[in-house]
């Protein structure tokens, strides 16, 4: 989704999400949304990167504030969709792909920087710094299948020769 602002919002599959408010308007910008459950992706645009700005994306584990940054939250979905990998585990988990993040529980608030994951397994648990594998946030990349033409004319070369007319008196 592309919203007002000029923010991205990739929602994954099996997943539910609420805006809750979204207005752009001098002195007055907020974001406030809602995972309910799943995977999202998001790029923020105008909003979120003034101090004075409201912007929350809530989840029923923790509240993520974020000033102008691109980030993922996965929450609440143990099994992969769309090429990402299961984690076994219904918990939140927060990506900071650029910008930062702060993580906030009835417990505790934590900063994030660009590259940290941050866990929180269940609701009034601690947070927790941790490193994930390749797929979490994403699909998992799949391998290149590489293509080589030369290589898949080879079988011509029987076919070429076998065609090839041969002189009967070669004088």
């Amino acid at each position: 989704m592309s919203m007002i602002d000029e923010a991205k919002i990739d929602l994954r599959c099996n997943s539910e999400m609420l805006i809750e408010e979204y207005k752009l308007e001098q002195g007055d910008n907020r974001s406030v949304i809602h995972l309910i459950k799943g995977s999202v992706k998001k790029i923020t645009g105008s909003i979120g990167k003034m101090a004075e700005d409201i912007y929350e994306m809530r989840t029923p584990l923790a509240t993520v504030g974020v000033r102008g940054t691109e980030y993922a939250i996965r929450v609440l979905q143990a099994h992969g969709c769309g090429g990402s990998v299961d984690v076994n585990s219904k918990g939140l988990f927060v990506k900071v792909k650029r910008g930062f993040v702060d993580i906030k529980t009835p417990e505790e608030k934590k900063a994030l920087a660009i590259g940290e994951v941050a866990y929180v397994a269940k609701k009034n648990e601690k947070i927790q710094r941790i490193n994930v594998q390749e797929g979490v946030f994403d699909g998992v990349k799949q391998e290149e299948k590489k293509s080589y033409f030369f290589g898949g004319l080879l079988w011509l070369i029987p076919v070429l020769i076998v065609l090839r007319k041969v002189p009967e008196n070669a004088d």
